[in-house]
């Protein structure tokens, strides 16, 4: 496989290899031996890891063994553990990352156009190509979306036991046991965007901030080629509603009341009355503040047939 629509700025790295990363547990496991089966029909190499830290491991060991095409097989938080470790080693803009959904929630690869293992195999075979971009808060890149506020505390509350039983519902389940006990947060926003400086401030019950998945409008393909985040404050839906809107990827309607949408380029967030459950790509902490940006068009990914890189509003 060569790239046609980008020069790789790492020469050494060979295009004709493949890795596939697997995370064994993603979505209750049961994956692992088809997958081998697949990349062995492709001389494909697969390395299976047992932890977050091993996946890493297996990342820099990828780069240094000059493979230029990796694919995390797993979900949304393998795939977040994959770039930030292709980020930390100088090799964001190098490697070609492919995707195998394998996970409770698969955001990142419906995106792409990829709707299951099979036609992630499929989408690696043929090789197209596509540069997009990647969200950073606070310096740790994400390729989805960063939500602060009650679905980010509900995604925490959300344990395997849960998400092993119920899939992607696990996180109603949890809100349905959480939802009373959320207040919505005084949040400042300092923006900028395609039509110059914007400010918000406000209670808000959460903060969602898409890069490739997009909260309001027709679709959940946000357009991750734009140089732009999608920034929306939620300030007065009840709290399951929210969650049900972001658990099962349906979407909040532009002209809803209180919802407060941008397009920004960078973004200042300060919760005012302390720190707040955030989820980069699943990935929790708790912040006080955030400051987001874009990298625009850094990182090489393989897309499916039906990717659109200007998907409708």
């Amino acid at each position: 496989m060569n790239p046609t629509d980008a020069e790789s700025p790492t020469p050494a790295l060979d295009w004709s290899r493949v890795r596939v990363v697997v995370n064994p547990t993603s979505g209750g496991g049961g994956h692992v031996e088809p997958v081998r089966a697949a990349a062995a029909e492709r001389d494909y190499e697969v390395v299976v890891t047992d932890s977050a830290a091993d996946t890493r491991r297996a990342v820099r060991a990828a780069v240094a063994d000059g493979v230029g095409v990796v694919v995390p097989c797993g979900g949304d938080g393998t795939v977040n553990t994959v770039v930030r470790e292709l980020d930390a080693i100088g090799a964001l803009d190098a490697v070609t990352l492919g995707v195998l959904p394998a996970g409770t929630a698969n955001f990142f690869a419906e995106n792409l156009g990829i709707e299951s293992i099979g036609s992630g195999f499929e989408v690696v075979d043929a090789g197209r190509r596509r540069r997009i971009d990647v969200g950073v808060a606070d310096g740790t890149p994400f390729v989805m979306s960063c939500i602060a506020g009650f679905p980010a505390e509900v995604s925490g509350a959300a344990d395997a036991e849960l998400k092993g039983r119920f899939g992607t519902l696990a996180f109603l389940v949890s809100a349905a046991r959480s939802a009373d006990a959320y207040e919505p947060q005084p949040v400042a926003l300092s923006m900028e965007t395609p039509d110059g400086d914007a400010t918000w401030t406000g209670d808000a019950l959460c903060l969602l901030v898409g890069n490739s998945r997009r909260f309001t409008g027709a679709g959940g393909q946000g357009d991750v080629e734009d140089g732009l985040l999608e920034v929306v404050v939620a300030e007065s839906l009840a709290p399951f509603e929210v969650v049900r809107e972001a658990a099962v990827h349906r979407l909040l309607d532009r002209d809803t009341e209180g919802v407060t949408r941008f397009d920004a380029s960078v973004a200042d967030v300060s919760f005012l009355d302390g720190s707040v459950a955030v989820s980069l790509d699943g990935e929790l902490s708790e912040r006080e503040s955030l400051s987001l940006s874009v990298r625009h068009r850094t990182l090489s990914v393989l897309v499916g047939p039906d990717y659109d890189p200007q998907p409708p509003l």
